[in-house]
């Protein structure tokens, strides 16, 4: 008996906790679009960046140290974006390479069986 009480409170719970999600995210997409909500965002983001000057250091760090994974990736994307992946592959073969090895799941390309 006892049991089966636990089970009917987890779920009702659990049913609250959706509710309440669902109910937070409609008020959320409401006020979202207003113009004030936007500029207290932007305050408390601006406050944010201008009292955390280590932040800003870690990201730009960050940016330095992939700077050159970032653009074989844009390349690596616009090429696939066009179509033309076997030229990307035949013309920069070091950039695919390492990309392979980076991510193999996303940047391997499987090539066709022969007829």
């Amino acid at each position: 008996m006892d049991s089966y009480i636990h089970e009917q409170t987890i779920e009702l719970k659990t049913q609250l906790k959706l509710l309440n999600e669902k109910r937070n995210q409609i008020k959320y997409d409401m006020k979202k679009d207003k113009e004030e909500f936007k500029a207290e965002n932007r305050a408390r983001q601006s406050h944010h960046y201008k009292n955390n000057p280590e932040y800003r250091q870690k990201k730009l760090d960050n940016y330095h140290n992939n700077k050159q994974l970032f653009n074989w990736r844009c390349g690596y994307n616009k090429y696939k974006r066009l179509d033309r992946l076997p030229e990307y592959i035949e013309r920069w073969p070091d950039r695919y390479k390492f990309l392979c090895e980076y991510d193999p799941a996303r940047y391997t390309v499987s090539t066709p069986a022969p007829l």
